[in-house]
């Protein structure tokens, strides 16, 4: 037994139970961000970016720039490049370097944005 694992008494099965699960996660609020590591690493900003960490996607995005992500037969890339430059902050020279299995991954990243709510605590 090591120090960090405090023992616990526990009066019935139920205790028992509560006393074998590990603690609850604290509560997440909204969407959290979602790091894409890169089998290609490219240069941001003068520095060597090996993961792209894309920030949740919110309605002035949308509106800034449009995406219809019911369209599942054609991505447009132009679109996808723009989000990846508005939630990954990173300038579009640097999305130009994007390997094609990188940006197709953040490119999933992007669309899956649009089908999930965002959990509630």
């Amino acid at each position: 037994m090591t120090d960090s694992m405090p023992l616990r008494v526990v009066q019935t099965s139920d205790d028992l139970v509560a006393a074998a699960l590990p603690p609850a996660a604290p509560a997440r609020s909204g969407r959290e961000p979602v790091s894409v590591p890169l089998a290609v690493p490219i240069e941001a900003h003068g520095h060597v970016v090996e993961v792209v960490t894309l920030r949740p996607l919110k309605v002035a995005d949308i509106q800034e720039l449009p995406f219809d992500p019911l369209n599942r037969v054609k991505i447009d890339p132009a679109a996808i490049n723009g989000y990846l430059v508005r939630l990954g902050d990173i300038p579009a020279s640097s999305v130009a370097q994007l390997d094609p299995g990188d940006w197709f991954e953040l490119a999933m990243t992007v669309v899956g944005f649009f089908g999930k709510r965002a959990p509630t605590s």
